[in-house]
């Protein structure tokens, strides 16, 4: 028996032979670097869209396309887009989102073989909006079985319709009863071209108190501190421990600030990336010298930030309490602290929800 080879086509056979090798070679061999993805955190999250960002390292073949897939995590088909890349990053605002949501985002590259290559899946809530007795709403944000406002109260008002006394400026005593403090900053109407700082409130507007010496008892048994006190229905003032799990959630009060800050602290970088969406606002405080009788006035704008905990502290054998514990953050210092002040201090405030 004979076998014949047409050798026209010997040559074609062994070009192909070869190239499978080669390009097997390639994929598998350690000189093959593949593309890598990352999908962090949206930027920017209202109730209804968020600025989706990605980043990206070459491998050895190269890219045509970037983009991003995301999907309430409820539902079972994606929504899809393509954009232009950057060096690095390529970035996508998703807008018609729906509030309190929560969603599956991931990010992914083409490469010339029409590979795609994924980040790994991530989920993001988007903000929902909570409104207060004059009308005003707040963004707010779900952390965990939590959920906190985004903003700063600036209610002049407590839930059953009561009006709380306003204040400009000049002294206050321990007796005084629900106050709150505003200047150009501090306004009921928000001032063009600057943040909104809410209102400065004393302890007694707070806990919605008779006066700044008054002692509370538990009034839940079951939600130990749980006081509504200014804010909405369904809504309280928060605990020092409520406090402490939201911060503990962002790395404790080492880490934290960096995280929750908004981008109008003036100490970079810190303050320009707010992962938590959280904005902590250098709204500053509002002072008096009691002791003394110096007018301290508004201080610490765009500095600081001091918020009321429902916690009062108290003395043995005393009938009375002046003093509250607040949390207070500084430029220069990237820690949240536990801060005991005067209950007729003026600080802002964040609501949680039952």
């Amino acid at each position: 028996m004979k076998f014949y080879f047409m050798k026209t086509n010997l040559p074609f056979f062994f070009l192909c032979i070869f190239l499978f090798l080669v390009s097997s070679c390639k994929k598998t061999g350690k000189e093959y670097e593949n593309p890598r993805i990352y999908t962090p955190q949206p930027l920017e999250v209202t109730n209804s869209k968020a600025l989706f960002r990605a980043t990206f390292l070459k491998g050895t073949d190269e890219i045509t396309t970037f983009g991003f897939e995301w999907k309430k995590t409820t539902e079972s088909t994606y929504n899809k887009i393509t954009v232009q890349a950057g060096k690095e990053n390529f970035y996508f605002t998703a807008t018609g989102l729906e509030e309190d949501t929560e969603y599956n985002l991931k990010s992914f590259i083409i490469d010339i073989y029409d590979t795609v290559w994924y980040g790994k899946e991530i989920k993001f809530f988007t903000k929902g909006t909570v409104s207060d007795i004059d009308g005003n709403i707040y963004l707010t944000m779900r952390y965990g079985k939590t959920v906190w406002m985004t903003e700063n109260l600036r209610v002049t008002r407590f839930a059953d319709g009561t009006p709380i006394e306003a204040r400009s400026g000049g002294q206050f005593d321990d007796s005084d009863g629900p106050v709150y403090y505003h200047n150009k900053l501090h306004t009921l109407q928000p001032v063009p071209n600057q943040p909104n700082f809410g209102l400065l409130y004393n302890w007694a507007a707070a806990r919605n108190a008779e006066d700044c010496n008054s002692i509370f008892k538990v009034n839940n048994p079951m939600l130990p501190n749980a006081y509504q006190g200014i804010c909405p229905a369904g809504w309280h003032l928060p605990s020092s421990q409520e406090w402490t799990e939201l911060i503990d959630r962002f790395g404790g009060s080492e880490l934290a600030a960096d995280t929750m800050k908004s981008e109008n602290w003036p100490d970079p970088p810190a303050a320009k990336f707010n992962y938590s969406h959280f904005s902590i606002e250098p709204a500053g405080f509002y002072y008096w010298d009691i002791y003394n009788k110096v007018e301290r006035d508004f201080r610490g704008h765009y500095e600081s930030a001091f918020f009321w905990t429902s916690n009062q502290i108290t003395e043995a054998f005393s009938t009375k309490s002046y003093s509250a514990t607040g949390l207070q953050i500084v430029t220069g210092f990237s820690k949240i602290e536990n801060h005991p002040m005067r209950k007729c201090t003026g600080y802002s405030i964040r609501c949680i929800k039952d």
